[in-house]
């Protein structure tokens, strides 16, 4: 899943819960317009950004390390 993916996920499962985007970004600790280029898939999220709100959605983050020899 790239960040298009999770920026459309997170913005249709606010939506779903009625949220407005100041409302979840404050919930996930971090400003509106963090928020909103996420949502737009766009810039660079870190991590614990993205797990952060991921949480506030009650969305659960799971990551996949791929080795290459």
């Amino acid at each position: 899943m790239d960040l298009r993916e999770i920026g459309e996920l997170v913005r249709k499962r606010r939506e779903s819960f009625g949220l407005e985007r100041e409302q979840l970004a404050e919930m996930g600790g971090m400003a509106g317009r963090t928020l909103y280029m996420l949502e737009m898939g766009q810039g660079n999220p870190s991590f614990q950004t993205i797990h952060n709100i991921l949480n506030a959605l009650g969305l659960e983050l799971i990551v996949r390390v791929k080795q290459s020899i």
